[in-house]
């Protein structure tokens, strides 16, 4: 604990140091701006700054990906408060409370309830994440190759799991990763595999442009086949008075911001459930828990759940995604794919050496939840207008700035027919339901579960009995095979009898 506190201090220095205050600030507006935009999301802000961030020092592009991790959340609350119409999938749960508001007259509550909430809920998830992270460091020193390895199957099979969809479907989609994962030369032996006499493919399929292709590209493709309508009207009705009377309202609900919080948390830090779960799950345990005010109706207590438990699910997510490699949604999937590029192991390492990396990262997301939430209180009017652009005139902008940031990055075309690839590829996952982000993990932690199946192997005499003489190996064995076992036999239990 007292070595993730010491940290603190240079990671805030470094934070407002130089141009990180700018790229701060960049990353937050963009965040924003995506966070507007309904059907996109935080997954397409990530993967749009990924070009930006090449050439920048690692702590620098971690602060600006932070900095839009944690803006999309409110820019989404905004359409859904006052257009009904969600910015992104987690913020279905907040229209539910924040729209009736809306056309009570009482949208500047909502917007500040929505501001703070957002504040506050990221600065609990954060602050349970410093406080796991000691805890997380000690576990880590006992792994070796073999708790690697099985450490990236364990996050390919759960996330696969907790995907909603099909289970085989998604089990298939990070098979499928895995084996584009091969690619390239070996780095067990040297040989080559399935490059096809092509120089591009010695290094394996860019991480970068691939991920690129599978989030931004595919939803981009999804709004020109008609993902979202334009918004007909913006509500303006709102008072500053009205605006800090939301903004308190989470202090007048302490029990049910607490409570939402914890929720939103712990959903986070299970992999591969998301925002959408959080918000709603907490939203609904508060309108059990609600005695007086009857959610659904256009109560500011809907609106402090959702929010609140949207936002302690970054603090959560990105435990498993910085300790182990394990994405906790599909945006730590993109910053997975970040860490990659920028040379940041996710493990011991990153939680040791690179510690002022992570804490810049936290602090990256705590301000820019406070900076645009000022913007948006103060604009949202205006803000809300952005969501009555046309997916036709969204669509395209979102391929070319994509296939235009792939190219950028290492100056190759053909990361950029690699980006339009698995583009057209992911639409038609998502068409059939397949998981985007189980294919993305697959790809990330196959060359890891590779090159630590093959260190374990070189240093033992007993083949595959190493995985159960030691003590957590065994244990994330016992897990793989009961979550497979769930797997199948859940889906078995829900069909109906014949």
């Amino acid at each position: 604990m007292l070595e993730v506190i010491l940290s603190f201090g240079p990671a805030l220095v470094t934070v407002f140091s130089g141009l990180n205050p700018l790229f701060l600030l960049f990353g937050a507006v963009v965040g924003l701006v995506i966070g507007i935009l309904p059907g996109i999301g935080g997954v397409v802000a990530l993967s749009l700054l990924i070009p930006f961030s090449w050439g920048m020092d690692p702590t620098s592009a971690m602060i600006m990906m932070g900095a839009a991790m944690g803006s999309v959340t409110y820019g989404g609350s905004i359409t859904a408060i006052l257009l009904n119409v969600p910015g992104t999938a987690s913020n279905v749960s907040t229209l539910l409370d924040g729209y009736p508001m809306t056309v009570k007259g009482r949208a500047g509550v909502a917007l500040g309830a929505s501001a703070s909430s957002t504040v506050l809920g990221s600065l609990f998830g954060l602050v349970v994440l410093v406080v796991l992270i000691p805890v997380v460091s000690i576990l880590l020193m006992s792994f070796a190759p073999p708790e690697f390895f099985l450490l990236a199957v364990v996050g390919i099979v759960s996330i696969a799991f907790l995907t909603t969809g099909n289970v085989f479907r998604s089990l298939f989609a990070g098979a499928v990763g895995l084996m584009l994962s091969v690619i390239g030369i070996s780095p067990v032996t040297g040989t080559l595999r399935f490059t096809f006499g092509a120089t591009y493919l010695l290094d394996g399929i860019d991480y970068s442009a691939a991920i690129m292709g599978l989030f931004a590209v595919s939803e981009a493709f999804k709004l020109a086949m008609g993902g979202y309508k334009p918004a007909a009207k913006v509500r303006t009705e709102q008072k500053f008075s009205h605006v800090m009377e939301g903004i308190m309202s989470p202090i007048r609900h302490l029990a049910l911001f607490i409570q939402s919080s914890i929720i939103g948390t712990v959903i986070g830090i299970i992999p591969g459930v998301g925002g959408t779960v959080a918000g709603m799950l907490a939203w609904i345990a508060g309108a059990a828990t609600s005695k007086k005010a009857k959610f659904g109706t256009g109560v500011v207590g809907g609106v402090i759940a959702s929010e609140s438990a949207m936002s302690a699910k970054d603090g959560g997510s990105l435990l498993p995604t910085v300790a182990f490699g394990i994405p906790g949604s599909a945006e730590m999937a993109v910053l997975l794919g970040a860490f990659t590029l920028h040379g940041l192991q996710p493990g011991p390492g990153l939680l040791t050496t690179q510690l002022p990396t992570v804490s810049s990262l936290i602090f990256a997301l705590m301000f820019a939840c406070i900076i645009v939430t000022v913007i948006g209180v103060f604009s949202a009017k205006y803000l809300a207008k952005i969501s009555m652009v046309p997916g036709y005139i969204v669509a395209p902008t979102i391929i070319v700035l994509t296939l235009v940031g792939a190219f950028v990055i290492r100056q190759s075309i053909w990361d950029s027919f690699v980006c339009l690839a698995t583009g057209i590829f992911a639409f038609f996952m998502m068409k059939w339901g397949f998981s985007r982000m189980t294919l993305a993990v697959g790809l990330i932690l196959g060359e890891i579960a590779e090159l630590n199946l093959g260190l374990t192997l070189q240093i033992t005499r007993t083949g595959g009995l190493i995985f159960l003489t030691r003590p957590i190996s065994l244990a994330l064995v016992i897990v793989i095979v009961v979550t497979v076992l769930l797997a199948i036999i859940i889906p078995l239990r829900k069909r109906p009898a014949k």
